[in-house]
């Protein structure tokens, strides 16, 4: 992680989700077909997800050149309604201002499905732990190996050196109100095993 005046932050924190890691998500995630992004970026998340077959609206503040899907823009996500008809809520959530867990609580609070991408330090802390007692994640996806943020703007990383090895663990975090939150299930995943068939479903589906 960098701090918010380091110039190596990205703005916005616009660290774009490999799309083998949104992958997984699917795979074991027990995804519902209808999905809001409310921190799209430019649709890195959701154009993974329109190809594995869910229908997703996409939403950021901010606009971005080269967008991968349709991203609604001008929209904070603190304030964006609730989406009828739409059963979960999926991100990868920008850091500052503690909405991590304004988002989650958001979700939880709204749809019966969220999941966020976030480090594997979001299980710390005293105000998340009275955030994890109250509403305990239904499932933890353990990514084994780093994810890596591609830096550019223009194309979606496909290359499996383009999406594992960087530097930070992380972990999709799931509330689901159809699991229940009694027993929290772990996984891990590692995006290294998974990459062969992540590739062929790619190239199966590739608009």
């Amino acid at each position: 992680g960098v701090n918010k005046s380091d110039p190596e932050r990205r703005q916005n924190d616009l660290y774009e989700t490999p799309p083998i890691a949104t992958y997984i998500l699917h795979k074991y995630g027990g995804l519902p077909e209808n999905i809001v992004e409310p921190c799209a970026g430019r649709g890195s998340i959701s154009v993974e997800l329109e190809r594995c077959g869910y229908n997703v609206k996409s939403f950021d503040l901010n606009e971005y050149p080269n967008t991968l899907c349709d991203v609604q823009t001008d929209q904070d996500v603190l304030e964006l309604p609730y989406q009828e008809g739409y059963e979960a809520l999926v991100t990868n959530p920008p850091y500052f201002k503690n909405l991590p867990m304004k988002i989650a609580k958001k979700g939880i609070d709204e749809y019966r499905y969220t999941a966020l991408f976030v480090r594997l330090t979001y299980l710390e802390g005293s105000a998340r732990k009275k955030l994890f007692e109250q509403f305990p994640p239904s499932r933890i996806l353990f990514v084994s190996d780093r994810v890596k943020f591609k830096p550019d703007l223009v194309s979606e990383p496909i290359e499996k050196t383009d999406q594992i090895g960087g530097m930070i663990a992380y972990m999709w975090i799931i509330w689901s109100h159809d699991v229940g939150q009694s027993n929290t299930k772990i996984k891990w995943v590692s995006l290294s095993e998974e990459y062969d068939e992540w590739r062929a479903h790619y190239e199966r589906t590739k608009k």
